[in-house]
């Protein structure tokens, strides 16, 4: 009987409050594990798991208020700067550690390969599959933080040159990788995500049900995503801000999603002027509401500059929802039914589309389940056989001293 190929999988990343990266792990590793001839070792695992997941709700509990932020905006204290770089010193030191138990882990195990699904592969002698969701950290710095543009060029180039194949979530980042970086064609593949199971459409009255809590209208609008400067947030809230005040009392703006980097200007903005023009911040959501959440919603807003997929464009359209997305490569890859594309620069076009899906309902009407179809053809498990087929390719493929390691 053939033994079943031994893969470990970094993890590290989805133990903490998920946002599209943790997401796609948690949901590939799941749906790797269901497959046939395929053993995957989740790392961390055991006592190194609870260890990270305790320091990530550590971190998670000293991040700042919207007001917070807005004060920072115009007064950065000294307080605030050396709460960041006691961040930073943790986040490095404990990715030191991490990365020696990671190593430990391969030299006790007989693995066969190493899939590293976060941009950064650590050193290690086995084979390595490495993920690379986008390459905004390189093509446009100024949206991420210095420790990350820091650690990418420190890096990301010689992850890229240690992998001994990459997948790519989309054909826009496959493409990037071949003409930003060099990368031959035959070492890149492209495996798009998919799509949970439990994002579709779900009966009005369990949408209710589950929203009451939350104290939601009837109608609202819905931004999905950690809130930095790449998803073009600001923009958004002067667009919907600009509304007569009688069309937003129609259908206020609901933000879901963390403050992330540099959040300080829309926190600001949303302080003194969004908050009182029926904007809503909800913060971070967990994975469990985001189905009512899209149900619930008119339309998903989502107006990134730049995206590497575009995962709650996909997941909103599986819920029978519309959508207005910014018009950007990725998200006209994955998408085209139920959206609407607008220059993601463009305010005034968003302020008339919003205000047309809030007064409009035969517009509304559709695009609201014109994409649903679409969407339901990208699942996980389609992701997870292709990634296995890639693995069983590779493994074929090595000399045999690196596949008995």
């Amino acid at each position: 009987m053939t033994q079943p190929l031994r893969v470990v999988f970094n993890r590290l990343a989805a133990l903490k409050p998920r946002t599209g990266v943790g997401s796609y792990i948690v949901n590939l590793l799941e749906a790797l594990q269901e497959l046939p001839g395929l053993v995957v070792h989740p790392f961390p695992s055991g006592a190194s798991m609870h260890l990270a997941r305790l320091a990530f709700r550590t971190h998670a509990a000293t991040l700042p208020s919207p007001q917070a932020l807005a004060d920072r905006a115009s007064s950065p204290s000294l307080a605030a700067r050396c709460l960041a770089a006691a961040r930073h010193l943790a986040r490095v030191t404990g990715h030191a550690a991490f990365r020696t138990f990671f190593r430990h882990t391969c030299e006790s195990r007989a693995f066969e390969l190493y899939h590293e699904p976060n941009f950064l592969a650590w050193p290690s002698e086995l084979p390595t599959v490495l993920t690379v969701h986008d390459l905004s950290v390189l093509t446009h710095p100024q949206w991420h933080p210095r420790d990350r543009v820091r650690a990418h060029e420190q890096h990301f180039r010689a992850s890229i040159r240690r992998a001994c194949h990459i997948v790519a979530v989309s054909e826009f980042t496959r493409q990037e990788l071949i003409r930003t970086l060099g990368v031959p064609a035959q070492r890149v593949s492209t495996i798009h995500n998919g799509v949970r199971a439990d994002l579709r459409p779900l009966p009005e009255t369990l949408v209710r049900q589950l929203l009451f809590p939350l104290g939601l209208p009837q109608r609202y609008l819905l931004v999905v995503g950690t809130i930095e400067p790449r998803k073009n947030v600001l923009m958004l809230l002067r667009a919907y801000c600009s509304l007569p005040a009688g069309v937003r009392q129609l259908c206020p703006l609901i933000l879901a999603g963390p403050w992330g980097w540099n959040a300080e200007p829309v926190a600001d903005f949303f302080e003194c002027v969004a908050r009182h023009h029926n904007v809503r911040l909800l913060g971070y959501c967990p994975d469990a509401l985001l189905p009512a959440l899209y149900c619930g919603a008119d339309a998903l807003l989502y107006a990134s500059h730049y995206e590497g997929f575009g995962l709650p464009v996909l997941e909103m359209l599986a819920c029978g929802g519309a959508v207005l997305a910014a018009d950007i490569p990725a998200l006209r890859e994955i998408a085209s039914a139920g959206v609407q594309f607008i220059d993601p620069t463009d305010e005034p076009g968003w302020r008339q589309a919003i205000e047309r899906i809030i007064t409009d309902p035969d517009y509304l009407a559709s695009l609201r389940g014109a994409g649903a179809s679409h969407a339901a053809s990208f699942t996980w498990d389609r992701a997870a056989r292709q990634t296995l087929a890639l693995y069983q390719r590779l493994a074929r493929s090595q000399p045999p001293a690196a596949a008995s390691r």
